[in-house]
Parts: C-alpha cells; sequence; structure tokens
C-alpha cells in the first residue's frame, strides 16, 4: 500500500513539474511574440534587442485588442516565401526576433515584384508593374500614404492591393531606396530577351557582372544593411566606414549567389528563351546563343557553366573575411544561407552539370539540413 502511494505521489510530482515546465515555456513564447508585436506595430527604428525582462514587461501593458492586418500581412509574407522561394524562407528562418520579421517582409517583396514581372502576360504589362513599383516606392521612402498613392491613380486590383500591402510592410527606415530602384532595373533586363529577333543583352562579362549585381547584390546589400542597424548602429565602436564595408560583401556575396542561380538554370532559361552566358564567351567557343537554346546540353556549355561557377566561387572568397566579422549569432544564419547555395555549386562541379533537364536542380532535403547544420556550427 506504502508503495503504491509512493508511486502515485511522484506520478503527480513529476505531471505537475512538467506541466509547469510546458506552461513556462509557453508564457515566455507568448512574452516574446507580443514584444515583437510592439516593435512590428510601432513604426520605430529602435535596435534595442529582446529580453525576457523587456517581453515580460509588455505583458502587463493593458491592451484593447491586436491589429490583426499587419498580423495577416506577416502571414501572408511568411508563406509566400514558404512556398515560392525556400531559399529565402530559410535565409529568414535561421534569424530571430525583429531582424527576422524586416527579413521576412523584404524577402517577400523581393518575391512578389518578380514573380508579377515573370508572370505578366506580356512586356508592356511587366514594365507596368516595374513602373506602378517605383512609385509606390517613392511614396513609401518619402513616408506618404502608400495605399492614398495607388488608389489616386486608379490602381485598385486584388494584384494591385497586394504590391501596396508589401511595399507598405518594407523596412524603410532601416533601408536605403537606390537598392530596391537597381533591383527594379536588373528586372528589366529579363524582360529585354527576344529570341526569335536574336536579342540577348547579356553580351559582355561586364553586363553578367552589372546584371548579377542589380538582380541578387542589392538583396545582399539590404540584407546585411538590416543587420548592420539590429547590430551594429549606435554601438560607439566600429570602424566608420563598417557600414560601407558591410553591404560590399553583401552586394559581392548576392552575385556570387546568382551565378551558382545562372549555372545551374541554363537549360530552365534556354526553354524560354533566355542565355545569361555572355555572348562573347559562347563566341570564343564557337557557339551562339541561339545554340544554347537549341541545344542547352552541349558539350561546350559546361564549360560556359564551370566558368560560372568560377567567378561565384571567386566573389564568395572576396567576401569572406567581411562575413567573417559579423556578430557570432549572425555568423550562423548568414553562412547556412550562403552555403547553401555553394554547395549547389560543388554539387553541379561534382556530377558536371545538369543540363540535360529543365528542371530546377534542388539537393536533397537531408543535404541541405546537413550543410545548415554545419554553418550554424562553425
Amino acid at each position: 500500500m506504502l508503495k503504491c502511494i509512493l508511486y502515485y505521489r511522484e506520478v503527480v510530482f513529476f505531471a505537475i513539474t512538467n506541466a509547469l515546465v510546458v506552461f513556462g515555456l509557453v508564457t515566455c513564447d507568448v512574452a516574446l511574440a507580443i514584444d515583437q508585436y510592439d516593435y512590428l506595430t510601432s513604426g520605430t527604428s529602435s535596435t534595442k534587442g529582446t529580453s525576457l525582462k523587456s517581453a515580460f514587461t509588455t505583458v502587463t501593458v493593458r491592451r484593447v485588442e491586436f491589429n490583426n492586418q499587419i498580423l495577416d500581412a506577416l502571414c501572408e509574407a511568411t508563406n509566400c516565401l514558404h512556398l515560392k522561394s525556400p531559399s529565402m524562407y530559410l535565409g529568414s528562418a535561421l534569424f530571430e526576433g525583429q531582424l527576422r520579421i524586416d527579413l521576412i517582409f523584404l524577402y517577400s517583396f523581393c518575391r512578389l515584384i518578380d514573380d508579377l514581372v515573370d508572370e505578366a502576360q506580356n512586356k508592356d504589362q511587366a514594365f507596368l508593374w516595374i513602373e506602378r513599383c517605383s512609385a509606390l516606392l517613392d511614396a513609401r521612402f518619402l513616408s506618404q500614404d502608400v495605399e492614398k498613392s495607388i488608389s489616386l491613380k486608379g490602381l485598385c486590383s486584388e494584384v494591385d492591393q497586394r504590391l501596396v500591402a508589401a511595399i507598405k510592410q518594407i523596412p524603410a527606415p532601416r533601408l536605403s531606396k537606390q537598392p530596391l530602384l537597381d533591383l527594379l532595373r536588373g528586372l528589366k533586363t529579363d524582360l529585354e530577351f527576344n529570341h526569335k529577333q536574336g536579342i540577348f543583352p547579356i553580351q559582355t562579362e561586364a553586363d553578367l557582372d552589372m546584371y548579377a549585381s542589380l538582380v541578387a547584390g542589392t538583396v545582399g546589400e539590404l540584407t546585411l544593411s538590416l543587420i548592420y542597424h539590429h547590430h551594429f548602429q549606435n554601438k560607439p565602436i566600429h570602424p566608420p566606414d563598417h557600414l560601407q564595408q558591410i553591404t560590399a560583401a553583401g552586394r559581392e556575396m548576392g552575385r556570387a549567389l546568382q551565378y551558382v542561380n545562372i549555372a545551374r538554370d541554363i537549360h530552365r532559361d534556354a526553354v524560354i528563351g533566355r542565355v545569361y552566358i555572355p555572348t562573347a564567351w559562347l563566341q570564343k567557343a564557337g557557339v551562339s546563343p541561339l545554340d544554347v537554346i537549341d541545344y542547352p546540353s552541349h558539350p561546350k556549355v559546361y564549360t560556359m557553366q564551370a566558368m560560372l561557377l568560377d567567378k561565384a566561387e571567386y566573389c564568395y572568397q572576396n567576401s569572406r573575411a567581411a562575413i567573417d566579422k559579423l556578430p557570432l549569432e549572425i555568423q550562423g544564419p548568414v553562412n547556412a544561407t550562403i552555403e547553401s547555395y555553394m554547395e549547389i555549386s560543388r554539387s553541379l562541379r561534382k556530377k558536371k552539370g545538369n543540363l540535360q533537364s529543365a528542371r530546377k536542380f534542388r539537393l536533397p532535403l537531408w543535404r541541405r539540413l546537413l550543410v545548415a547544420w554545419k554553418a550554424m556550427n562553425l
């Protein structure tokens, strides 16, 4: 009888203890979530980090209701990345707190405008999306009412409202407008391709470098700018040109990842009449852009693919020194994002490309997880 009582007392003790631990963790999560909500809705550019003390302080504040509109916007942005851009989703998911929220909204905007341009019915509509986006960005960075600026132009379709919502949530106080406008310039380059008329805008290696800088270097620069804001700004001890060093490294790293993208998608791009390999490279090898479209697995194209991967490796190595100077808590997520792309590069070299198929080349899930785990623990 005594043993039975002791047994049940032990069961009750561990049940209560486990319940307290679980409810305690849930309480901490709720407190931290509310603290992040306050940051999200404040519209300020605070550089204060999240702590349990500040989180529990926010819990004591009496609230009438939460702003479901901005919470829905965050959920929609997260779902957009999860479904349409796994690499960007992973890149944002590895960060924490306020920085992660800013990255989610930034990446979802980049994804949305890219989709609007790529999925436009024709070039005129695609250029119209770019013009609308540029005007809305001007309004956003001038602190004007973005919704009012679009309604005045009579642009009130559902897709318009998605674009307005995405631009409205861009963390403009912590970003520069120019890289976003440069991104739009890069998207215009995609619209210049016309294989039926023999128009291929990437004529030289300089054209390739400029394109990679516009469509990907800008995103890298914006990412590192946000990291700088959240981890360096207002701190007394760091070099005066630290921001320039960090953003330059971000642009260089973005170019590296874009070269990997181009090398990976040679066949996929050929299917839609685009060849991002410089025409000068192809002519030197005795082939033309039309040859790549007709025969993307041509042996000489593999040589071009290797040259693209060499450029990616060069930019990757050039930016490593600055990346390694980031705070330790930031190096892991940044390295995980970068290494996931560079692992694709290594795999393409090992397999000598994937040019026989137009399917998008992806690493197995276990390999992506392994790369991320190693990068987070460097």
